[in-house]
Formats: structure tokens, sequence, C-alpha cells
């Protein structure tokens, strides 16, 4: 998983020798449910941070009749996001181009393009799941390593109901929010060690497959989610695609989260994506070098982190 190699890329051509292998592009829960998406106009800019109003005590806010009222001042500061320019081109070759069907010819380059535009999804994936999985952006207390019997991989001593109790509480006096306004996101190693494991399989009787939405009900959370598997690697040889080395982007880790619906930047949000209001650009222009067509691609995006107690981070959970 070389990031320099992503960060460099500049096109993508029809052996898909620079780009990963096994990348599933929609399904991505670290960006449409713990991160929401902001769009804003500008490449740069300033968003309001709104700070904790004064907690007032009973004896101060008694006064006597007609006497002055208590006035309560709302602190606010202001934070900077800055987007970065991405961008990716992707080759049609004219010998490409002649092999393929009239009729399909359209649709064709259509998905050249989208192939394009999934080297930068995966680019801002791959960025914001290297955030999210870094402890030092995290409040003190809200990071948490599994190690020993307490990995879920063992059957008999540990106990994954009470380290996912254990998340969410921590959340909650994090944010004062209770658990029906939480969630947790799992690493695929973590939901399949979850669904096999001898106390979950007693919770769930006759038979009941535990699922998603059925783990959340027992927990009285808003929802459990899995992280969709983001398999990334570098080619080993660019000639041979059965040598990549494949590596899940998000790992042995399980992340507890306050979501904001109201996905506005003022808002207290633990992360954000700002990125240019409006569709992706996309151009083309002839390469004589290469007898071939490019298709260019570019976008803006950015990472914002307005509060630093909406996540609970543990890593380890499953164990090897």
């Amino acid at each position: 998983m070389a990031v320099s190699k992503l960060e460099k890329l500049r096109y993508v051509d029809e052996h898909n020798t620079n780009l990963v292998t096994g990348y599933r592009f929609p399904e991505f829960v670290g960006v449409t449910e713990i991160a929401p998406i902001i769009d804003t106009t500008q490449e740069a800019g300033k968003f309001p941070k709104f700070g904790a109003e004064a907690m007032m005590v009973y004896p101060e806010i008694r006064r006597p009749f007609m006497s002055p009222r208590v006035r309560i001042n709302q602190t606010m500061s202001f934070g900077t996001y800055a987007t970065d320019e991405v961008g990716v081109e992707v080759a049609i070759y004219d010998r490409e181009r002649r092999a393929v069907p009239e009729k399909v010819r359209a649709r064709y380059e259509e998905n050249k393009v989208k192939l394009g535009e999934q080297v930068i999804q995966l680019w801002m994936e791959y960025s914001i799941a290297t955030i999210l999985q870094d402890p030092t952006r995290y409040a003190a207390g809200c990071v948490e390593a599994i190690t020993g019997a307490n990995q879920w991989q063992d059957k008999i001593n540990s106990d994954p109901w009470a380290d996912m109790t254990r998340w969410l509480t921590t959340l909650k006096y994090k944010v004062g929010k209770d658990f029906k306004d939480l969630s947790i996101a799992l690493g695929a190693k973590g939901m399949l060690a979850l669904i096999q494991h001898p106390k979950t399989i007693d919770r769930f009787a006759r038979g009941t497959v535990a699922n998603e939405v059925g783990i959340a009900n027992m927990l009285g959370c808003r929802s459990v989610k899995s992280f969709s598997g983001m398999y990334v690697t570098d080619l080993l040889d660019a000639e041979d695609p059965d040598s990549a080395v494949m590596s899940d982007l998000w790992g042995d880790v399980a992340v507890a989260y306050h979501k904001v619906d109201d996905a506005q930047i003022g808002d207290p949000v633990a992360a954000a994506i700002a990125r240019v209001d409006g569709a992706k650009v996309v151009t083309e222009y002839r390469d004589e070098r290469h007898t071939c067509d490019i298709k260019a691609v570019d976008d803006n995006f950015g990472f914002v982190q307005v509060s630093n107690r909406r996540l609970v981070l543990a890593t380890g959970v499953a164990g090897n």
C-alpha cells in the first residue's frame, strides 16, 4: 500500500497496472456514515466553532423580583479548511477503441471516465480511513487497544458485548447523547468474530442469524455497521496482476461515533469532507505521442476535524 504511488498517479492504462485491484467503489462506511460530506463553493475558507455554554448552578440564577438577569455567554472561534486538488488521466488507446464494437463504444468511454472518478474516490477514502485510525486525533480516553485474551478470537475469555457497551458508554459521557443516538462501525474481521462468538450465538435464540440490525437493537444503539472490505495493494509485478498482495485498509478496528444529521460545518461534527460544490470536472485531449485520447478527471476535497470527542477508536479487536 504505497501512498506515494497513488499520490503521484498520473494516468491509468488499459492493463490497470497503476490502479489497485479488488476495490469495491460505492460502499464506504467512513464517509457516508461517520464523516458527512460538506459541500462548499470555495477551495479554502473558515468555519465557526461553538464552545460549550457556561453551566449555571441554581443559586446563581435565583434573583429577587425585578433584579438584573444573569447573562450566559456563548464562546465561539473559527477554524480553517483547505481542499486539495486531485486529478487523474485515463488513456483510451486507438487500438483499444478499434477493438470495441461501435454500438457500445460510447458506453466504453463513459466507463473509462468512471475509472478515473473511482481512483479519486479511492484516494479520498484512503485519506479518511488513515485519519480515522490515527490515535493522535482522538481526545483523551477515546482510544483503546484490545489485547491478549480480551480479543474476540478468544471465544472463552473475551466479551464483545461488554466491549461495545463500554465504547458506547464512553462516547455517551463525552457528547451527552444516549445510546439511541450513537453508532458503531466494525472492521470485517471484528464483525465476523462478533457474529461467531458464543456470547452472540447465545443472545440470538432458535437459529436467528445475528445481523447488523439485530445487534444494534440488542445494544440499544442507533446502528451497527461493518466497514466494507477495502482491499488495496501495489502490484509486485506490473505484468502479472495475480502477483498482487491484498490488504484490508480498515484492518482490525472498531469506531463508536456520533453523527450529526444536519451536516453543516458549524455543527460540532467529528469529521467532514469539504469539496468544491458541483460535479467533478472532466476534460479530454489528444496525446499523439501514444496515439490515445486522454480523459482527465479533476476534483477537490479535504478533511475538517471540528471535534475529537465524537469518536471512540478501538484497535486489535478480533486479533489474528
